[in-house]
């Protein structure tokens, strides 16, 4: 069947689409790869950066991955002190203001 259809088509045009067909398929391969490896790369910079964060707070990384999301999702109110210990891991001061 596909054979007939190769043969109305003209055997130039159906390998021409499959060298096209095949070589779009490469390039959108190409692109995805790129963006996975550069995730990856992005990925393992953080997990990297939350395992030094951990370190300096006297901690594990997922005790911190909990934290950013409680921060991030808003769920969960953690201490002022721990909070402190977090900003102070991350290079930065805690300033509290009541108005």
């Amino acid at each position: 069947m596909m054979l007939d259809y190769a043969k109305q088509l003209g055997y130039r045009s159906v390998i021409f689409n499959l060298v096209f067909s095949e070589n779009l398929i490469a390039q959108l391969i190409n692109k995805f790869v790129k963006r996975w490896n550069a995730s990856e790369r992005i990925l393992d910079a953080l997990l990297r950066a939350q395992a030094q964060v951990a370190e300096r707070m006297g901690t594990q990384a997922p005790a911190v991955a909990r934290l950013e999301r409680a921060l991030a999702t808003g769920r969960h109110s953690p201490s002022v002190a721990t909070l402190r210990k977090y900003v102070k891991a991350c290079g930065k001061r805690l300033v509290l203001r009541v108005a």
